[in-house]
C-alpha cells in the first residue's frame, strides 16, 4: 500500500516542479527536498485532524474509538479550512 503513496507524492511534486516552470534541473537532491517539505505539511494537517478529533471527543466524555475519531475528522473535515485546523490545534 506504501507503494501508491510513494507514486502519489512523487507525481504531485515532479508535476508541481514542472507547473511553476522552475529553472531547478530535476535532479533526486530536488524532488527528496520537495517531498520533505510536502511530507510535513500532510503530517501537521493529520495530527490537526486527530489532535481536535480527541480533544472533542474527551470533552464530550465519549469513549475514544476508531470510529468515534473517524466520525469527529469527517465532521472537522466541512467546518474548518485548512489553516484554521492547524491554528485551533496549535491553541490545544
Amino acid at each position: 500500500m506504501e507503494y501508491i503513496l510513494a507514486i502519489g507524492y512523487v507525481e504531485t511534486v515532479m508535476l508541481e516542479m514542472k507547473w511553476k516552470k522552475e529553472k531547478e534541473k530535476l535532479t533526486m537532491e530536488n524532488i527528496e527536498s520537495r517531498l520533505s517539505t510536502l511530507l510535513d505539511k500532510k503530517k501537521e494537517i493529520i495530527i490537526a485532524y486527530a489532535k481536535i478529533a480527541y480533544n472533542n471527543i474527551k470533552n464530550s466524555k465519549k469513549e475514544v474509538t476508531i470510529r468515534e475519531m473517524e466520525a469527529q475528522i469527517q465532521i472537522l473535515k466541512d467546518e474548518y479550512t485548512i489553516n484554521e485546523l492547524i491554528e485551533k490545534a496549535k491553541k490545544l
